[in-house]
């Protein structure tokens, strides 16, 4: 599909990539990984056609149709969105305009009608029947609720935006996808739904993403790149982890080992460099120490190393609420929540975007509640990292500037380390904050956490942003952290490593409880989406049990309606064999015509019942 063949890539007279060669096949589906600004994007764009490389070629299959979704992708329409996303299916739109232009030109001659066979054959073939289900498929899988369906796209927020474009790629399955953080405007659900679409997408892929459940389960390889160079793993992300840390002690192993023979012929050398009859013999390991390969040092080539520690001594029961509700102005999110964290639990809290997860945290961080108490253990520290703490650092000051504001005890030398520790090192350390990458950013505010020792961490999204990678050891590190955990994230194989405890917001209310489960990841029937004002959350317990039931009996209505489309499609599909097998009796075609501008009528009538059904259902 494409391939790379001594590529070079470089942004402001900086390498980013050396003389690199890479070959995307029919059904490959490669996770692209690295350290944050190693120059995924910028590799994603060359593939994409968007800019060209410093050296080497980019070489595409002929005619290969190449889909490209960028991280601040918008999807540039004000008509609705069935009609955007609709719009990118255009070969399957010639054709269905070409079924519909042999059909108005149906006279019953012999010849009109073989014509109308062919089209209706070709557009049958490319799933123009199923068009309709594939754009509802793809719609309601990454959380587009059906009454937003008719919405023009204009009115949706940037992080829907994002979703659109998405949206509109995957409907029209190009040959070859190129997601750049496909999966950091997505909820759970969606990213659930997104890995699974991508393990059956029959193209070629390459991925960026921080989010290891959707590469486990749609990953095929994992290309890392590492030093300005790529490298090429086989199989999912949990198995380049493996083969990773493998690699990387082997080259530990090989390095110490020609260390230690560079270090012998040169002590060899200056032993006997003078000595007329060791002449030869050293010019001979001279010759064998030019020889010795270079081996990559081992300093920087590791993921960051994430260090979160609780005290030693520290209280067994780490904060306990009674009877707390939060939520804001008249609006409760939570009621009656009675929890009792102790040190070694990781609590989890899941539910629909809107529904109160991130506002909880907060009130047990120390903002106000509607009602109750939140009481923290004795002498019990806690951290809070929330969801956008690192846009909010100040962007006039460096990282160890941020760290020493904080911290007025700290040293220079000690926040250096920190940074250092997290991938920002040297100059990157000195860097403005306003000049970081996201990524970069969530480095500097997890550094703050870890400079202090907790007791309770209070964690809001902390993978966002993150290369995968870094998140990768952030969940190793969380996993090891012996203090108590409450986190909310939309990484399924975070929530999955870590939880001991959840909290879970449905539509009978929240339910608090030890374990999980698998159905906590998975979406509820009748649960609400998040919509753009998040006002599925609104109105009482009685409203939202009678608009469960609503929905039910939409979604009833909605088989049924599929089941007659399905049926009238399939006695369209018989009655045009008959019109085949019965093309020399006139008489005949003249009746079975008949006939089936009366299935055709039915089929219109049905279909429009199928739209109003999905409109109605949830």
């Amino acid at each position: 599909m494409i391939r790379l063949a001594g590529v070079e890539l470089g942004v402001a007279g900086r390498l980013l990539l050396e003389a690199s060669d890479l070959h995307l096949r029919p059904g490959d589906r490669l996770g692209l990984v690295g350290a944050n600004g190693c120059g995924k994007t910028t590799l994603m764009r060359v593939l994409a056609g968007e800019r060209g490389c410093e050296g080497g070629e980019v070489v595409q299959r002929k005619n290969a149709r190449i889909g490209y979704l960028p991280q601040d992708a918008v999807s540039g329409s004000s008509r609705p969105l069935w009609h955007t996303v609709k719009a990118g299916l255009t070969a399957l739109l010639a054709l269905e305009a070409a079924l519909e232009q042999q059909t108005a030109a149906l006279d019953g001659s012999e010849e009109s009608i073989q014509r109308h066979a062919a089209a209706e054959e070709r557009f049958r073939s490319a799933g123009g029947y199923a068009l309709d289900e594939r754009i509802g498929s793809v719609l309601h899988g990454l959380g587009f609720r059906r009454e937003s369906w008719r919405q023009p796209c204009d009115r949706f927020s940037g992080g829907w935006q994002v979703r659109i474009a998405l949206a509109k790629l995957l409907v029209a399955e190009p040959d070859v996808l190129l997601l750049d953080e496909p999966t950091n405007h997505l909820d759970l659900h969606a990213r659930g739904w997104l890995g699974g679409w991508l393990a059956r997408f029959g193209g070629a892929c390459l991925i960026v993403s921080h989010d290891q459940h959707v590469l486990d389960a749609a990953a095929t390889g994992v290309v890392e790149l590492r030093r300005r160079r790529l490298e090429r793993y086989r199989g999912s992300f949990t198995s380049f982890l493996a083969q990773r840390s493998e690699r990387l002690r082997q080259q530990d192993v090989e390095r110490e080992r020609a260390a230690e023979e560079r270090a012998a012929i040169e002590d060899f050398a200056r032993r006997f460099r003078y000595k007329a009859t060791k002449a030869k013999q050293v010019q001979s390991r001279l010759k064998r120490l030019d020889k010795l390969p270079e081996v990559e040092a081992a300093e920087g080539r590791g993921a960051a190393r994430i260090r979160l520690v609780a005290p030693k001594e520290g209280p067994d029961l780490v904060l306990r609420t009674d009877k707390l509700a939060v939520g804001y102005g008249e609006r409760r999110l939570a009621d009656g929540l009675d929890l009792e964290l102790r040190r070694g639990e990781r609590w989890a809290l899941l539910g629909p975007n809107g529904c109160g997860k991130s506002t909880l945290l907060r009130v047990l961080a120390g903002a106000p509640a509607l009602e109750g108490q939140v009481t923290l253990g004795r002498r019990a520290h806690r951290g809070h990292f929330e969801q956008d703490q690192a846009q909010a650092l100040p962007a006039g000051l460096t990282g160890v500037q941020v760290l020493l504001e904080r911290d007025p005890f700290l040293t220079e030398t000690r926040a250096r380390s920190a940074l250092g520790a997290l991938g920002l090192s040297g100059e990157r350390a000195l860097q403005q904050v306003g000049t970081l990458s996201g990524g970069e950013k969530a480095r500097v505010a997890l550094a703050s956490l870890c400079l202090r020792d907790h007791d309770l961490l209070l964690l809001d999204e902390p993978t966002n942003h993150l290369d995968a990678l870094t998140a990768a050891s952030l969940a190793e590190s969380l996993q090891d952290f012996q203090g108590a955990l409450v986190l909310v994230s939309h990484d399924r194989a975070l929530i999955e490593r870590l939880a001991t405890h959840v909290v879970v917001w449905g539509d009978d209310g929240v339910v608090v409880r030890e374990g999980l489960l698998a159905s906590d990841l998975e979406p509820r029937r009748g649960e609400a989406t998040e919509r753009e004002d998040a006002a599925s959350t609104d109105g009482s317990y009685a409203e939202r049990k009678a608009a469960a039931r609503a929905r039910e009996r939409a979604r009833r209505a909605l088989s049924h309606a599929e089941s007659a489309v399905e049926g009238a499609e399939a006695a369209l599909a018989a009655l045009d064999d008959e019109l085949a097998r019965q093309a020399d009796d006139a008489g005949a075609v003249a009746t079975l015509l008949e006939r089936r501008e009366a299935l055709a009528a039915a089929l219109h009538a049905a279909m429009e019942a199928w739209e109003a059904a999905a409109e109605a259902a949830i």
